[in-house]
């Protein structure tokens, strides 16, 4: 546990600020001091090429072996709030506001909020439609309950990793024990060991993306997104998201399933990234991010609804009224795209050629490296070794599909 120096102004004290991290860490640096809490020396945040560590007063490192000592030295800094920046943080930053300021979602149901199975379950419980499913240490387990399942596609993933980390998608015996196999003898991108694995009903049906802040219980819609994705072989590739209208039925429809499903499992405070299928009968969950958007973006999201996750963000742990303020949903003002740049190549990756080409297309606005300057490429399997994503508007959604196929066309040359 160590300091770089004291702070002056009112504290806002962030877990895991890497990746989408960074962009909360962004959001709260012009207003506040900020220290930062590693929960696991497995982070490694300090060499992420998204971590922004010359916002921070204060670096912790987070020890289990003595956890009231750590508690201690950052309860010192009387922070206004402990915001998660990564799925990896949930856990402990939910345990330290809890502890320090006594409010946020309850640490003793973190496990709903993590355990996609104990989530579903949980979904489910409230009234909602949920998909079937098992978990199990033992792939014969999982086979056995494929057999009996009786259909032709089933999903096999860890309980509680996130993106799309050894998510495999199975249509016979020997491809769910392979991935039962593959999940359950490592360690997961949140730096937990796959104790199990867990096998669910494959959904037929559009993906979407609910995002939301809440505060007290009180919950408001900053974006609703409809993902497109591309299967190679038994994964599902991101490919783009748009911008769903905020009135539109389907909208509609997976706005008030999310809000139910927040309630079942417990958020209260902070930020809330659901995934759902729209299925031919109702939305059923994918699962529940108790964190910001990977995809969030405030120049982007800005420009299209006139706000963003990651405002009323800041509003919702610092500025209650301002959060209460707010509408309860997004407008849209502009048609938006997110696109998620996948990498059939190898060999160093230039964030300058990338920008470059995206410069040319007139609906270019801005985009994320997610992997380093100069970092070795490698083809895109899933979330973690995408290696950009970056947004497109335009007057309409054909200017939007005409920049797409450009990208596309110079991606599959390029990247």
């Amino acid at each position: 546990m160590s300091k770089y120096s004291a702070n002056c102004r009112p504290v806002v004290a962030i877990v895991d600020a890497v990746s989408a991290g960074a962009l909360v860490t962004q959001e709260m640096a012009g207003h506040y001091d900020l220290i930062h809490i590693e929960s696991d020396v497995a982070v490694n945040a300090l060499s992420h090429p998204r971590f922004h560590k010359h916002h921070f007063k204060a670096f912790y490192h987070w020890d289990r072996s003595q956890a009231e000592k750590c508690l201690e030295q950052i309860a010192l800094h009387n922070p206004l709030a402990i915001i998660p920046g990564h799925e990896s943080a949930v856990k402990l930053s939910e345990k330290i506001a809890w502890s320090i300021n006594g409010d946020g979602n309850n640490p003793a149901t973190t496990a709903l909020r993590r355990n996609k199975f104990l989530m579903n379950e949980a979904v489910g419980r409230a009234g909602l439609k949920t998909v079937k499913q098992a978990a199990s240490d033992d792939p014969c387990v999982l086979k056995n309950w494929f057999r009996q399942y009786g259909q032709s596609k089933v999903v096999v993933k860890p309980l509680d990793s996130a993106g799309s980390d050894d998510v495999y998608i199975c249509m016979n015996e020997a491809q769910v024990e392979d991935a039962a196999r593959t999940i359950t003898s490592k360690i997961n991108i949140m730096h937990n060991r796959n104790e199990k694995a867990l096998i669910q009903q494959f959904i037929e049906g559009k993906e979407h993306v609910v995002n939301t802040v809440s505060l007290n219980g009180k919950h408001k819609v900053t974006d609703v997104w409809r993902v497109s994705k591309k299967l190679s072989v038994g994964r599902n590739l991101y490919d783009f998201d748009e911008l769903c209208p905020p009135r539109a039925p389907e909208t509609e429809r997976c706005i008030a399933y999310t809000l139910k499903a927040l309630d079942a499992i417990g958020i209260v405070k902070g930020a809330g990234h659901t995934e759902l299928i729209l299925s031919p009968d109702g939305p059923k969950l994918i699962e529940v991010g108790a964190r910001v958007s990977g995809a969030a973006n405030p120049e982007a999201i800005r420009i299209a609804t006139g706000s963003d996750q990651l405002e009323l963000i800041r509003y919702a742990y610092t500025c209650p009224e301002s959060f209460y303020q707010a509408s309860e949903r997004y407008q849209l003002i502009r048609p938006l795209r997110c696109v998620h740049a996948i990498a059939s190549q190898t060999g160093p990756f230039s964030h300058a050629e990338l920008r470059s080409f995206l410069e040319t297309l007139p609906g270019f606005v801005s985009a994320v490296m997610k992997i380093a300057e100069g970092a070795r490429l490698k083809p895109t399997t899933d979330v973690y070794s995408c290696p950009a994503a970056f947004f497109l508007t335009g007057i309409s959604e054909q200017d939007i599909a005409q920049d797409y196929v450009r990208y596309r066309q110079w991606e599959a040359a390029n990247l």
